[in-house]
């Protein structure tokens, strides 16, 4: 990726669903995941605080913080506005997510999921200062790339990206449940001065087939958001892109 040097190939390891034996997560089959991964050429990583029943990230930290220098993987993690309910839990939730992870820094950080459920909490940065308090930790080296992952409407899009958009650095998971969204978002991205990649059959085809997608996802040339439908059973893979 050009615009992210650090990021080897363009594919991610989306961590949202992890192996299980039983209820608990199968933590010798998830090293061995990520060794693969890594050994391939691979190095990003996402999670999120609320994934796994929580525990997600020190799943990470078991399976890949821990066993590997940092400079070997990139590290994506997310602000949930599940997770606050005021300005005062935002700082101590950030602080938690680092160690639960097991890491100094996060390569990425994302505001996550904006949608009509939290883009209010998220704008209202007198009340909860999150726009604000994010903006400091980068500029103190402990949020490299600064960015969000957007599952809502494109008039809520708009709304953040009119807010933050010139201090956002990338977008993960761009979802709609529409031709005309999709439509919109073709039109839309180029004005934001965001690339706009799309792989319709990589979704509908492919994937849901379980077929081999690695190798067209790492000959695209260039940074790309990978839009996808919500398509049952089919597990969103992660990418940063630039914005």
């Amino acid at each position: 990726m050009s615009c992210f040097p650090e990021v080897k190939k363009n594919f991610g390891f989306g961590c949202m669903r992890l192996p299980r034996k039983g209820p608990l997560i199968d933590y010798d089959q998830t090293k061995k995941m990520v060794d693969t991964f890594l050994e391939a050429g691979f190095n990003y990583f996402d999670t999120a605080h609320g994934y796994m029943e929580m525990r997600n990230e020190a799943t990470l930290k078991k399976c890949l913080t821990s066993r590997h220098p940092r400079e070997s993987y990139i590290l994506a993690d997310k602000l949930s506005e599940g997770f606050f309910k005021k300005e005062s839990q935002i700082r101590p939730l950030f602080e938690k997510q680092l160690k639960n992870c097991g890491v100094e820094y996060f390569d990425f950080y994302l505001f996550h999921d904006v949608c009509e459920m939290n883009i209010d909490a998220y704008l209202d940065d007198e009340k909860y200062g999150i726009y604000s308090y994010l903006m400091k930790q980068k500029q103190n080296g402990r949020i490299r790339h600064l960015g969000f992952s957007c599952h809502g409407s494109i008039p809520v899009l708009q709304r953040f990206l009119d807010a933050y958009g010139k201090d956002m650095e990338f977008c993960q998971n761009l979802t709609t449940n529409s031709l005309m969204q999709y439509e919109e978002l073709q039109m839309m991205f180029p004005k934001k001065n965001i690339s706009f990649h799309e792989f319709p059959s990589l979704v509908s085809t492919e994937i849901a087939l379980g077929q081999d997608v690695v190798a067209e996802l790492d000959n695209c040339s260039k940074p790309y958001i990978l839009f996808f439908g919500r398509i049952t059973g089919v597990i969103p893979i992660t990418m940063p892109v630039c914005v």
